[in-house]
């Protein structure tokens, strides 16, 4: 079971002061309206500072489960082999300045794209990884080939951003159900962040 927790402290003389039977209207976040109404349960109270109700000052702590998961009806599972990963590795890095774009610069013995590339074909959902870059750089995926499991594909990066992730798009396999796009500058990225999404 997931749990969302937020606390916020208020003052009486804040003009976001709350009533004690005040309730927020659903339109104030409407971005919470897009979940089923029957997936996710909420509840907040209310504590006062110190314990005294004059003093102004209180807490209102809410908090969020998912209702259904275990009747397993709201939970996606995705299959094995059947998300194509398009890892943006074609930038320039002009504002950072080097002799060479970031994310093939070395960070603990490897260049930084292989990280995510390595994180992503590791996942049991990954059926490829399309490598959008300039053909000068593939030979760094393509000596990694060996230590994974995935298909690997590339692409060539576009003027901007979003010519970039066309290009990858169109090398996707037409039986993948999903298409996960990700920079190579970031190489933080784990396994359990990308699960989430």
């Amino acid at each position: 079971m997931s749990t969302l927790q937020l606390g916020i402290i208020l003052s009486s003389s804040s003009p976001m002061f709350l009533p004690s039977n005040s309730h927020i209207p659903k339109n104030v976040f409407p971005s919470i309206s897009l979940f089923p109404t029957n997936f996710v349960k909420n509840t907040c109270r209310r504590t006062y500072s110190h314990g005294d109700p004059r003093r102004g000052l209180f807490k209102i702590s809410c908090s969020s489960t998912s209702a259904n998961l275990n009747k397993g009806s709201d939970v996606v599972v995705v299959e094995e082999k059947s998300v194509s990963v398009i890892l943006l590795a074609g930038g320039k890095g002009k504002r950072m300045g080097a002799s060479m774009p970031k994310q093939y610069l070395p960070l603990l013995g490897q260049p930084i794209a292989l990280y995510s590339f390595y994180t992503f074909s590791k996942m049991p959902q990954v059926k490829e990884i399309i490598v959008v870059c300039d053909p000068s750089y593939q030979d760094i995926f393509e000596d990694a080939k060996e230590y994974i499991q995935v298909d690997l594909k590339f692409a060539l990066p576009g003027k901007e951003r979003q010519d970039s992730v066309y290009s990858g798009l169109q090398e996707v396999d037409s039986n993948s159900k999903l298409a996960c796009i990700h920079d190579s500058a970031r190489p933080l990225v784990q396994t359990e962040d990308v699960e989430k999404v």
